[in-house]
């Protein structure tokens, strides 16, 4: 459920990347906004290599550090397989 604000708006959209085994570079999500509200519901990927792996992380602000562009991981270097699907399932924003 959102917060309440008399001029906010709820929008609701999707993301489509494709990772290859050259992509070195990371690619983001979401480019997120000061003081906006981001639920991410649902993340799936589909590992195409036997050395697939996945690591999930956000980018921002952080209290405890008290500096910008801190990293944040969620998940470092979770091991797919190949042909096989990780789904996260648990929102978190």
């Amino acid at each position: 459920m959102a917060t309440v604000r008399t001029a906010g708006t709820e929008i609701i959209r999707t993301s489509h990347n494709v990772y290859t085994d050259a992509t070195t570079t990371e690619i983001p999500l979401i480019y997120g906004v000061q003081y906006h509200i981001y639920t991410i519901l649902s993340i799936i990927c589909y590992g195409n290599t036997a050395d697939c792996a996945i690591t999930l992380f956000l980018k921002g602000y952080t209290a405890d550090a008290g500096t910008t562009d801190t990293t944040i991981y969620l998940l470092r270097n979770e091991l797919v397989g190949g042909e096989n699907t990780f789904v996260w399932n648990d929102k978190f924003f």
